[in-house]
């Protein structure tokens, strides 16, 4: 895809490197998607860049599917990739004479792994979007309408992932429950993940009772004992499950005046 403003997708863009390649590309009025496998990005990246980007936190780049899941949402979101920057990777120093096999695993995994499954290339289009119902996609070699209820025969997995937020309030929180506007066929399932002091935890619901063949607003409680500082949440299809997200809502309550650690 070439246009005007090119579209870049940076990875370990929340490191020193990776923030100064961004924001030289952004003095450059390109669209950026940002990843990186640490879960936020530091307050200086915003701080550079504004809000503007897309923002992937959390990216494990050596697992193919979570590599496919942000490419195919930059795509979608932009409208196609036109540079790939890798950055991701790291160092440790060892002599090769008593050094850690576990050390090189690592490394090869975080410098050469990582570059391989961000230039992965099986996905063919630059664009999609449903016109009258019918899910298509445009690819160099034409228009491509999606159907089937499978990639190639196994389950097609689908999420949909919020940010992470503190809800504008710096006190640690609890959100019992909450309301999502759903249709499905299938089994969904819920995850609540949750951050306080440098600790991310997730768990996991089955919303058994979604199946719909129209939006349904139902109630999902969530374990009272939960809290944290920053809240996120993610839906996600049980073997391929078809669905639709209208609408997510939840009320946070606060459970002490100042976060921990303070």
């Amino acid at each position: 895809m070439t246009t005007s403003t090119p579209i870049v997708v940076i990875t370990g863009a929340f490191g020193a490197l990776g923030r100064a390649v961004a924001q030289a590309f952004a003095m450059r009025g390109a669209q950026l998607a940002l990843l990186d496998v640490a879960p936020q990005p530091p307050t200086v990246v915003r701080e550079l860049l504004g809000r503007a980007p897309l923002v992937f936190g959390g990216v494990d780049l050596t697992d193919l599917e979570a590599t496919r899941r942000v490419m195919a949402a930059t795509s979608m979101r932009f409208g196609g990739i036109d540079v790939l920057v890798n950055i991701a990777g790291g160092f440790q120093w060892e002599k090769l004479e008593n050094g850690d096999l576990e050390t090189w695993d690592q490394l090869y995994a975080m410098n050469l792994r990582t570059a391989g499954m961000a230039t992965y290339d099986n996905y063919p289009f630059s664009s999609m979007a449903v016109v009258g119902g019918v899910p298509l996609a445009v690819g160099p070699g034409g228009l491509y309408r999606l159907s089937g209820d499978t990639d190639d025969g196994d389950p097609i997995h689908a999420h949909i992932r919020t940010g992470m937020s503190d809800f504008g309030t710096g006190m640690l929180k609890r959100t019992p429950n909450m309301y999502l506007g759903l249709k499905t066929d299938g089994t969904m399932l819920l995850k609540v993940i949750t951050s306080e002091g440098g600790r991310k935890k997730a768990n996991v619901y089955k919303v058994s009772d979604a199946r719909s063949s129209t939006h349904v607003d139902g109630r999902f409680d969530i374990a009272k004992g939960l809290v944290g500082l920053y809240w996120g949440y993610q839906i996600e299809n049980a073997d391929g499950a078809d669905f639709e997200l209208d609408t997510i809502r939840v009320w946070p309550f606060a459970v002490q005046r100042r976060k921990s650690g303070r």
